[in-house]
Formats: C-alpha cells, structure tokens, sequence
C-alpha cells in the first residue's frame, strides 16, 4: 500500500513539475523532478521529464540530478534502450558528446531504435570536432 501512494505521490509531483515547464520555468520544473524522484525513486518516467528538461535548457545547463536520475535508473536497469537513449539526451545537452554517442549506440543495440543510430553519428561527428 505504501509503495503505491509513493508511486501517486511521485506522479502528482511530476505533474506539477510538467506544469512549471510548459510555463517555461525550468528552474521550477527541476525542483519537482527532484522532489519526485526523492519520493518515488528513479523511475523511467522521472528519467523522461529530465531529459525533456535537458532539451528544454540551455546547452550546457543541464541540471545535475538529470544525470543522478539517468546513472540511478541504468543501475537497477541496465538493459533498457529507450534509458540509454534518454540517457544519451542528457549528455548530448550537457556537451558530452562521447559518453553522449555511446549510450546512443547501446540504445540502438538494446533496442534497435533507427533515431539511437542517426544520433550515435551526430554525437560521434560532434565530438571528433571538438577533439580536432
């Protein structure tokens, strides 16, 4: 019983957090992924919201606890494409392009996703051009 008001809880939450998005306060919608993901775990549906959040700010600006969310999802489950894309997302807005190509090429193996293949060779160009 517990475990399924944490999960309601959380997507209440996340809920809120979608609302200050769409408002275009990210800083907001941050402190209500973080306060889900504090209730109700490292979810995937947690893992989506920050890397929408990701896409959202500015390059470069990715909050912190994306990748605490992404790392903590991956941990309890490793064989999740559509996580290693997500994943992949959050690094690619971060600047890390080859972390970013990597799991983007997991994620086409895991799950054989064409989009993980065509962003892996964007990650990948991008990141031979900044090691030029």
């Amino acid at each position: 019983m517990l475990v399924l008001a944490r999960t309601a809880i959380a997507a209440a939450i996340l809920a809120r957090g979608d609302d200050a998005a769409r408002a275009g306060r990210l800083a907001d919608a941050a402190s209500y992924y973080d306060r889900a993901r504090t209730v109700g775990g490292d979810t995937f549906e947690e893992l989506e919201r920050y890397a929408l959040l990701a896409l959202l700010s500015p390059s470069g600006r990715v909050p912190a606890a994306a990748m605490r969310s992404a790392n903590g999802f991956l941990r309890t489950n490793a064989g999740s494409g559509p996580g290693y894309f997500d994943r992949g997302l959050i690094e690619w807005r971060a600047g890390s392009f080859d972390a970013s190509a990597r799991d983007f090429r997991l994620a086409w193996k895991l799950g054989g996703d064409p989009r993980a293949a065509t962003f892996a060779r964007s990650a990948g160009r991008r990141a031979r051009r900044i090691h030029r």
